[in-house]
């Protein structure tokens, strides 16, 4: 065995078990205080009351309508405890539930075993299956059907901070035209 491959393996060997992910402790919640993981308010100052959003009463995440809720208002809006990817760590062929109503104080996964925690605010937990062990990155925001981070959770910064994004990815247009103008230029 090369010596790149034990550097490789090395993290997966010491990687102790973290009690978020065993998931005969993920039920113990009331360990866990509560407004962990919540977002920041608005980059324009202010907190998620003082802007006109809810907040959950179980861990402080507000509850922000995508751009999916706004044509669809009858549907439920799930909180948004955190507007990025959590990094955990995964066993193959162990069934996850992942939280899908963004109250669980145990993100990202669902606060009882059995789901029912979600189940009584209107949704079902996701099931998550990993293919392989690793380390994954799933959806913050909660406005996605699938764990996997896809993005959805900077969108969903954008929708609440508009003035930032725009300067933000006129930034990113800026910079990315220039490079591209200094790499195809003769």
């Amino acid at each position: 065995m090369g010596l790149l491959s034990r550097a490789m393996m090395l993290p997966a060997r010491r990687f102790p078990s973290n009690k978020i992910t065993s998931p005969m402790v993920r039920c113990c919640a009331s360990l866990i205080p509560p407004g962990q993981g919540t977002p920041t308010g608005p980059v324009m100052g202010g907190t998620w009351e003082e802007n006109g959003y809810e907040t959950s009463e179980n861990n402080g995440a507000p509850k922000i309508p995508s751009a999916w809720n706004k044509w669809f208002p009858h549907e439920k809006i799930p909180f948004s405890p955190k507007f990025g990817p959590y990094r955990v760590y995964l066993e193959k062929d162990q069934i996850y539930q992942v939280c899908a109503c963004g109250e669980s104080r145990t993100q990202p996964f669902c606060e009882c075993v059995n789901g029912d925690f979600n189940r009584q605010r209107g949704f079902h937990p996701i099931m998550y299956v990993p293919r392989y062990s690793g380390w994954f990155f799933l959806n913050g925001s909660k406005h996605a059907s699938h764990p996997i981070f896809n993005g959805t959770c900077w969108m969903v910064w954008c929708n609440v901070n508009i003035v930032p994004a725009c300067f933000l990815f006129a930034g990113m247009s800026f910079v990315g035209s220039v490079f591209l103008s200094w790499m195809v230029h003769p």
